[in-house]
């Protein structure tokens, strides 16, 4: 739980350096306009506290396109985390095919048709993200709670790589206005959940900093882990992974 000073308002968390944030653009084919999201913040820790939440800010580009004017409304938002899904009706899959359907273009249609800015009416629209900033911590969520026909939760083995997850190597997930190489992640630390939707238990399996050793972290236990099934297993929920540097 964050800890607040009562009866005092702390500041916002400004974009941290290098971020794209644009008042307005050049009125010539497009307008591009920015907007970067953090009112969900109201309180945040003290400046002097605020470096470690650099580490765990990436940035998001999101491309709403016009299907009938082909007008591009673009926008920048900061994200300390993904939320990524896992594809239907699949056992298994990877956490590359995750993160490729976030990004994937997403056709907005009937009652999601959004307001287009130069047709002055609502028109079906097609939305697609990319990243636009890589953030030195990479927080991958697997949504594996749905809320479709009751509350489920999905048990997809999604497979992960724990060493040298490479973003360069998916298709369409970097903007096109991305700057310097993309890097690439090894994995660190891993939320696991076993139970239901209605009940579980969260595991923790965390990499040694020096050693590189595995451990599993069960309430008061904590064990060694050599065997790579351990790690990889439908019972992940939250991946972390740091920049390989």
């Amino acid at each position: 739980m964050m800890n607040t000073v009562p009866s005092e308002r702390l500041p916002l968390l400004p974009p941290p350096p290098d971020f794209v944030v644009v008042s307005g653009g050049p009125p010539i084919t497009k307008i591009i306009k920015t907007n970067i999201i953090l009112q969900k913040f109201t309180l945040l820790p003290h400046p002097s506290q605020q470096a470690h939440l650099y580490i765990f800010a990436g940035q998001l580009k999101s491309t709403l396109e016009c299907c009938h004017c082909q007008y591009q409304s673009i926008t920048f938002d900061m994200f300390w985390d993904l939320s990524i899904p896992l594809p239907r009706n699949k056992s298994s899959s990877s956490v590359q095919e995750c993160i490729q359907l976030f990004m994937s273009k997403e056709d907005l249609d009937g009652n999601e048709k959004p307001m287009c800015a130069k047709c002055k009416q609502k028109r079906r629209c097609t939305k697609k993200f990319s990243i636009q900033k890589c953030p030195d911590i990479l927080v991958l969520h697997l949504k594996r709670f749905s809320q479709a026909r009751g509350r489920t939760k999905l048990s997809t083995h999604v497979d992960f790589p724990i060493n040298n997850l490479k973003l360069d190597d998916l298709t369409d997930v970097m903007s096109e206005s991305y700057e310097g190489p993309v890097p690439t992640y090894n994995l660190f630390g891993i939320s696991n959940h076993s139970g239901t939707a209605y009940s579980g238990h969260y595991i923790a399996q965390c990499k040694h900093p020096f050693t590189n050793q595995w451990h599993e972290f069960n309430d008061s236990s904590v064990y060694s882990l050599s065997d790579k099934s351990r790690i990889i297993s439908s019972n992940a929920y939250v991946l972390f992974y740091e920049r390989n540097k």
